[in-house]
């Protein structure tokens, strides 16, 4: 992944988190869960893939007992 398409990645999962987690989010570095999130991703599952930024911020969330 080139480092342009990266930083829109994570911005995206900073935004799909914030709204997430709503006045909560104040309480994390959200961050440093985007780059976590976008490291531990899968970019090569095509099941994954097909889900949207918001279910992706979600589950990565959900795993991580967040939210």
């Amino acid at each position: 992944m080139s480092e342009k398409m990266r930083l829109y990645v994570e911005a995206q999962f900073k935004t799909e988190m914030h709204g997430i987690l709503g006045n909560s989010s104040a309480e994390y570095d959200l961050d440093f869960l985007a780059r976590d999130a976008v490291s531990m991703i899968d970019w090569n599952n095509s099941a994954l893939m097909h889900k949207d930024m918001k279910w992706l911020a979600n589950y990565y969330l959900r795993c991580k007992r967040i939210a």
